[in-house]
């Protein structure tokens, strides 16, 4: 996919492309490769957020569902949860107030059905990359409230970083120790009496983070991480 190996790639070169193959590869006569396209056209539309217009998010949403027409869960499964992980990922990405709510229950459907083909025996990376995805999305559902979704969120997260190998994969480790840690802040200000065995944890998970972040020279993560350190230690139980 050219939107996702090459960054310098202009956006709307790329879209140019994908739309000029269309043409060549139609539905009728090369379906597989049509839903390919498709799908490289969806990741082009929403790969590059600074140059994201409103059409081009359309076109992305068009795109990924057509695709699906094609690669369906019987006949293409890998690809057919590869486009509703896609799908879960575009709802995501256009969290806005006013549709935060739909967009994020739009998100977690796309990720469980995902999740029905992407499992640890099959493919343990894209299977953890849809669970912490999904658990994301969940966690912004819960508006660090919902005591039942930050529990679903923090067993996700967990069981996850359980089973991520630990030399493959550091940068999702790492941003699941940072989710992992969001959740339990929540959690340890919705819990009654106060307790601060979650706040601990949290503390700890932020660390792990920031191990990772160090260790590969992430400046902007892991600012983030001392930034959400520095509020949750001046904000005691």
């Amino acid at each position: 996919s050219l939107a996702l190996t090459e960054p310098d790639f202009n956006l709307k070169q790329a879209i140019t492309a994908y739309q000029s193959a269309l043409t060549i590869f139609t539905q009728l006569r090369y379906p597989a490769e049509w839903a390919m396209v498709q799908n490289n056209l969806g990741i082009a539309c929403f790969t590059h957020i600074e140059e994201r217009s409103t059409d081009e998010t359309n076109l992305a949403f068009i795109s990924f569902n057509a695709a699906l027409h094609i690669h369906t869960r019987t006949d293409y499964p890998d690809d057919w949860a590869r486009i509703h992980h896609n799908l879960g990922t575009l709802y995501q990405s256009q969290q806005k107030p006013v549709n935060q709510v739909d967009f994020c229950k739009k998100a977690i459907e796309h990720y469980t059905r995902a999740l029905t083909i992407r499992t640890p025996e099959r493919n343990i990376l894209e299977w953890a990359n849809t669970k912490t995805h999904r658990a994301e999305a969940r966690f912004h559902l819960s508006q660090e409230t919902d005591v039942e979704l930050l529990e679903l969120v923090k067993t996700d997260v967990e069981e996850a970083l359980r089973k991520i190998p630990r030399n493959h994969a550091p940068e999702m480790i790492a941003e699941a120790n940072m989710l992992l840690a969001k959740v339990l802040f929540a959690l340890s200000r919705c819990s009654a009496p106060k307790t601060t065995a979650l706040r601990d944890k949290a503390f700890r998970a932020l660390s792990s983070a920031a191990r990772i972040y160090r260790k590969r020279n992430q400046e902007f993560e892991l600012s983030k991480v001392e930034e959400l350190e520095k509020t949750e230690s001046s904000n005691p139980l």
